[in-house]
């Protein structure tokens, strides 16, 4: 995310990101950001992703998450990445289909990547319990913002990483 809170330009581009990839830029803890994704992604058992995170992976023609069980919610139809695992198409309330992407998780997290008007739905459902994000120092002044709506829950710091090409990462508890 932007250090405006936006998770890309208005041409909804992800340009700018690309120029902070590398695996040369240590953390506090002397990780890397490509470490600390790996470490992340030790955690994560199911995905869930709107349609816009889902056609930048596509035009990047890359998969980087395995045979990770992934729903994509989207309104149209999108053509299939070859190396996705078991990638499911859904749409509809994010309430529907939320226990079997649990269950899928098999006792892991269930991370909902991106952000935009599906986060806004995880939101509004109750089904989001933590905000983890990745601020880059850039300004974007305008783009898509992380969520489509206000988040009004309290947050509560759980942690923070600092890198030396000055990204920070944060997480936060949602407080019901």
């Amino acid at each position: 995310m932007s250090l405006d809170g936006y998770i890309a330009e208005p041409e909804e581009r992800l340009d700018w990101l690309m120029g902070f990839d590398g695996p040369g830029y240590a953390g506090d803890d002397g990780s890397s950001v490509r470490d600390a994704m790996s470490a992340f992604m030790e955690e994560v058992g199911s995905m869930v992703m709107g349609s816009k995170t889902y056609e930048f992976l596509l035009r990047e023609d890359s998969w980087p998450y395995g045979d990770t069980p992934t729903w994509v919610y989207t309104s149209r139809e999108l053509e299939t990445i070859e190396a996705a695992g078991a990638l499911e198409f859904a749409s509809g309330d994010v309430t529907e289909l939320h226990a079997e992407m649990l269950a899928a998780a098999d006792g892991k997290d269930l991370w909902m990547i991106g952000g935009g008007n599906l986060g806004s739905q995880y939101v509004a459902a109750g089904l989001l319990d933590q905000v983890r994000v990745t601020v880059v120092p850039v300004i974007l002044g305008g783009g898509l913002p992380l969520f489509a709506e206000p988040l009004a829950e309290p947050m509560r710091l759980l942690d923070t990483t600092s890198f030396d090409n000055g990204m920070v990462e944060l997480s936060y508890e949602i407080v019901r």
